[in-house]
């Protein structure tokens, strides 16, 4: 049978056409990192494979491709001051097959064909017309080499971020700076859009929403965020009531608010059996006005992309269960952030985000499901300015590498090994055998792109890759060992702790945004998306607002003079000192009316605190109300201090004991 497939071309040319099975755990939900990859025809003209000159003076170094000028390379891996990178490659290490894979017979028989054929989706997108101006991805079949890799710092040198525009330099207050992500505008269509939609709702009363009800609205939450109670109303009572928000705006009209609050209209939304819908309609102002002044403050040199999770338990089919997370059910959002925590871009995971409209408009090869997603988050980020960009290996592929990397953008990530074809690293059975902090390393250059794979035995083993750095240069870190029971120092190669080091920047945001959440239960789910936005824009207007005025002010207490702020611009003040003739004229018309209008009922105490024969003592007014024992119809001077009622107490009726101790 290989012996018929090797010499009949019809026949390997219907071989290679079999859709091979994606080993990516994300195959059944979207399209895999290699799902839509072609292979060459029969590879003749290969040259994307690394080939080594075995004529060489010295085999100890690799020969480079074009970008890497052969004048800079030195033996042993020395490198003048204009070289990028170096290489250093092991003399005990024998050189890989040198010959090309070119031939289509010598190829058959490492295709792996599956006989579990669960890709049988058709390839729609091949005869679409507007999928033809789309770059086309090659399949990718790097020849790796053992050895060192490290770039040389001035090729990789950031060029700095960009100046900060003077409309943040001469913010100074917790309300400024919020205010620079939430604006008039923002603030215009929010309230234009919930008067629409509350007048959509009840036509006879539309309730009218003005941009300063949307400004306390926002201060109420946030002061709510620092101040727990069991439910909104108790922001209201009596006993437990919020000064700040009592005086803001009653109750009624703060629930009316929410009631109506409203982002786009409805009218506008496509069926929902449209393909071309968007499940995030309701939000898609909010979010694209947020990310577009999120990115519009200078980017720092590292940064990581990594999801983030909206908790929630409401039944909503945008609701995804993250395990890895502390919580694990919720909205997911892909979110770029700064090594400081700070966001620069976020993207909410709807399921249909993998458009080829955006992509033929941006010129942007198609690389997955999660390929893309690290094209689209990084649309904002300028090219050729060296920043370094890291994640984790739902998002590492080589491709992604390649393309980010001929763009400027340095990348470390950890990665998967099937998603890396023919690296030869140890296989990871050997290598949790190895001591602790063994490590080893390989590389390869494809498209004139260096890359390099290790794997570091820790704990568990983890596989990294770069385009930047490698194992070069270790140090060491502290451990404690189980066996031993005392703490170890085990090496550590370079890339790991420049992984450790800068990946945290959403964990950090997470963190920040956890502590004070906005926790207001309800039934509609871009409510709950709105709440998780107020919170990422109050921690970047915190991290700006250390940034730009180097004052050191805790997230709390930022928080709370937010909200103090918010709560009362432009809030109606009563006037204070002597009233003149025309005010006491007008008091005494509105008392009147007062008196013309039955006052309400006294509220009677719980029984608990009537009977408990405690600091209960008369005290006599100027006027007089209804007795509060039960069918007592009289009225009486005496009220009782600690129930506030009125009570009848004199020679006749004694209504006070009865009402007390009976």
């Amino acid at each position: 049978m290989c012996h018929n497939l090797v010499n009949n071309e019809s026949e390997i040319r219907r071989i290679l056409s079999i859709p091979i099975e994606s080993d990516d755990e994300f195959a059944d939900i979207g399209l895999s990192d290699d799902e839509n990859f072609e292979l060459p025809e029969l590879f003749e003209n290969d040259d994307r494979i690394l080939n080594e000159d075995i004529d060489d003076a010295d085999d100890n170094i690799l020969n480079y491709p074009v970008y890497f000028s052969k004048e800079n390379i030195t033996n042993f891996g020395s490198s003048t001051s204009q070289s990028p990178i170096v290489i250093q490659i092991p003399s005990d290490v024998q050189s890989l097959p040198t010959a090309s894979v070119s031939p289509a017979s010598s190829f058959v028989s490492q295709i792996p064909i599956s006989k579990n054929r669960r890709s049988t989706r058709k390839r729609i997108a091949s005869n679409n017309p507007k999928t033809k101006n789309i770059p086309k991805i090659k399949k990718l079949d790097p020849i790796w080499r053992k050895g060192s890799f490290s770039q040389n710092p001035e090729f990789i040198k950031f060029l700095g971020e960009k100046p900060m525009p003077d409309e943040i330099k001469e913010m100074k207050s917790p309300k400024e700076f919020f205010c620079y992500f939430f604006d008039n505008e923002l603030l215009a269509h929010i309230a234009e859009q919930s008067t629409l939609y509350s007048t959509q709702k009840n036509p006879e009363k539309p309730n009218k929403i003005t941009i300063n009800d949307v400004r306390h609205f926002l201060g109420i939450i946030t002061m709510m965020s620092i101040v727990h109670l069991p439910n909104t109303r108790s922001y209201w009572s009596e006993n437990t009531h919020n000064k700040i928000i009592r005086d803001c705006m009653s109750v009624n009209v703060f629930e009316n608010i929410r009631r109506y609050m409203h982002f786009n209209d409805n009218t506008l939304d496509l069926p929902r059996d449209d393909p071309n819908r968007d499940r995030i309609f309701k939000v898609r102002p909010l979010i694209d006005t947020l990310n577009k002044k999120f990115s519009s403050v200078p980017i720092e040199e590292n940064l990581s992309l990594d999801e983030q999770l909206c908790p929630t338990k409401a039944v909503s089919y945008l609701k995804q269960y993250l395990p890895l997370k502390p919580h694990k059910w919720g909205y997911k959002l892909f979110v770029l952030c700064g090594v400081s925590g700070y966001g620069y871009n976020f993207e909410i995971y709807t399921g249909n985000e993998n458009k080829e409209d955006e992509r033929i408009i941006h010129n942007e090869p198609d690389f997955g499901a999660t390929g893309n997603i690290v094209v689209r988050m990084t649309r904002m980020v300028p090219e050729n300015v060296h920043h370094k960009l890291f994640f984790d290996n739902y998002y590492t592929s080589l491709p992604v590498m390649i393309y980010l990397e001929k763009k400027g953008i340095h990348t470390v990530g950890t990665f998967r090994r099937n998603r890396f074809p023919n690296v030869c690293l140890t296989d990871d059975r050997l290598l949790i055998k190895k001591d602790r902090g063994y490590s080893e390393e390989c590389f390869t250059v494809v498209e004139d792109v260096p890359i390099s794979a290790v794997a570091w035995k820790d704990n568990k083993v983890v596989h990294v890759s770069s385009t930047f750095v490698g194992e070069l240069e270790k140090n060491v870190v502290s451990r404690f060992d189980k066996k031993k029971k005392t703490t170890v120092i085990v090496p550590r190669p370079k890339i790991i702790e420049v992984y450790n080091k800068h990946m945290g920047g959403v964990d950090l945001m997470d963190s920040m945004i956890g502590r004070y959440r906005i926790i207001i239960r309800s039934k509609k789910w871009y409510m709950k998306i709105f709440y998780h936005l107020v919170d990422m824009s109050i921690v970047n207007a915190w991290m700006l607002y250390k940034k730009v005025t180097k004052k050191p002010m805790k997230l709390a207490q930022f928080r709370e003079q937010l909200a103090v702020e918010l709560c009362q611009t432009e809030m109606e003040i009563k006037k204070r000192g002597r009233k003149t003739k025309e005010s006491l004229e007008k008091q005494m018309l509105e008392d009147l009316e007062k008196r013309k209008k039955r006052t309400p009922t006294a509220i009677i105490p719980s029984t608990q605190i009537r009977l408990d024969g405690h600091q209960h003592r008369i005290q006599f007014e100027k006027i007089r109300r209804v007795c509060k024992l039960p069918k007592c119809k009289f009225q009486s001077f005496a009220k009782c201090t600690k129930c506030d009622v009125f009570l009848c107490c004199n020679k006749e009726r004694n209504c006070f004991d009865l009402f007390h101790y009976t």
